[in-house]
């Protein structure tokens, strides 16, 4: 037999992760930065954040280019 769901106990759930991740988030932003900090200056990011960005680009400016001229 299937149950039903329950639409209450689903919305406190929600609060209450709602509630853990603002209550978290903060915190782990600020530490993260830290942390992160070193992988965010190394030259190599920069490189692979620029080839990420081309490939992105690139085709979604083709794409506008060739539509609207």
């Amino acid at each position: 037999m299937l149950k039903k769901i329950d639409a209450d106990l689903i919305g406190s759930l929600a609060s209450v992760v709602c509630l853990i991740h603002c209550l978290f988030m903060p915190w782990v932003i600020m530490f993260s930065g830290a942390w992160l900090s070193q992988y965010f200056t190394h030259p190599l990011f920069h490189h692979l954040m620029l080839v990420v960005a081309l490939l992105i680009g690139i085709p979604v400016f083709l794409r506008s280019y060739i539509k609207y001229n």
